[in-house]
């Protein structure tokens, strides 16, 4: 399974998971990365339709906004308030 590190949650910019949402983030090898759209996590594994992906480290601008806006301010450990499902 591929390690997603300094990620954020994106759809026009910086967005709440609520919002529905992709993954940008950098894989170890240092390749870009942008998946498509989240269907569900546990922990820190997410699932799109067609792949899964540990999540790393947050990326620390995308932390700072979290901090600034209000929302969950998300970590390696628990990246997302609660695990959940997206009805597809």
């Amino acid at each position: 399974m591929q390690t997603i590190e300094n990620w954020s949650i994106v759809t026009n910019g910086f967005t709440p998971p609520e919002a529905g949402f992709t993954i940008a983030g950098i894989f170890p090898d240092g390749k870009k990365w942008v998946t498509s759209q989240v269907q569900s996590s546990v922990g820190s594994v997410i699932r799109t339709r067609n792949s899964e992906y540990r999540l790393g480290k947050p990326n620390k601008d995308y932390v700072m906004w979290c901090k600034a806006n209000g929302f969950y301010i998300p970590t390696k450990e628990r990246p997302f308030k609660t695990d959940f499902p997206f009805e597809v």
